[in-house]
């Protein structure tokens, strides 16, 4: 954890992401959070992704905020598989739903649920957060002119 966490605010290696925006860094944190939300639980996943999404945006000059929001949401975002929840596990005990049915409704339900993230993140997160940068060493966050 703290390797990739270290690895993650390096410079060197995410210096493509040095000019983006926080608007272009946000969904990318959101689906990686999304999809391993639905493979373990819902505190595992936010325990894992806040400390190394944090970590990210600093190295790349953004507020951290920008990237947690979209990331901690969509740590509630599992709807697919049967692991991923224990009402999802409970449903799928009663054997009336097939596995193939909770995929695809869970799934459409995912990209409904990553829409409404991007929405609230580049509404309301603009408004708190601008599309600023974020200073790390002095710990401010700096509003575009």
């Amino acid at each position: 954890d703290l390797f990739v966490s270290l690895h993650c605010r390096n410079p060197l290696s995410i210096s493509t992401l040095k000019a983006q925006r926080w608007c272009l860094v946000s969904p990318p944190s959101r689906d990686a959070t999304t999809t391993n939300t639905e493979f373990t639980s819902n505190a595992a996943t936010a325990s894992i992704m806040i400390p190394v999404l944090g970590s990210a945006a600093e190295g790349i000059g953004v507020n951290p905020l920008a990237v947690l929001l979209p990331g901690t949401y969509a740590t509630g975002m599992a709807f697919m598989l049967p692991i991923a929840t224990p009402p999802n596990a409970i449903v799928y005990a009663t054997k009336k739903l097939q596995f193939t049915s909770m995929v695809g409704g869970g799934f459409i339900l995912n990209i409904i649920s990553s829409l409404v993230i991007l929405l609230f993140t580049a509404t309301v997160g603009i408004n708190f957060f601008g599309g600023g940068s974020w200073t790390p060493e002095e710990g401010e966050f700096v509003p575009d002119e």
